[in-house]
């Protein structure tokens, strides 16, 4: 009992406008992350990656993915004249 009390006070010095981010893995997995409000919003579909360092982990925006095949530009296929 005196972890829990102790971990409510350490909570309450320390309180920060928050919010929950309801993830789900490829895997099927769901995970809940609270973290800081910060500038970055999400929307429900956004592709995210998820950073622990030291215990603690934080969503952030998946990284743009370059198209399969190298930098080439995706274009639309032209019928050939015949």
């Amino acid at each position: 009992a005196g972890a829990v009390v102790g971990n409510a006070i350490e909570r309450a010095g320390t309180r920060e406008d928050a919010f929950e981010i309801l993830v789900q893995l490829r895997n099927g997995e769901r995970r809940a992350i609270v973290q800081a409000k910060g500038s970055e919003s999400f929307n429900p579909g956004d592709a995210v990656i998820l950073v622990t360092t030291g215990g603690k982990t934080r969503v952030m925006r998946a990284p743009a993915v370059a198209p399969a095949g190298g930098s080439q530009p995706v274009g639309t296929p032209v019928p050939s004249k015949g």
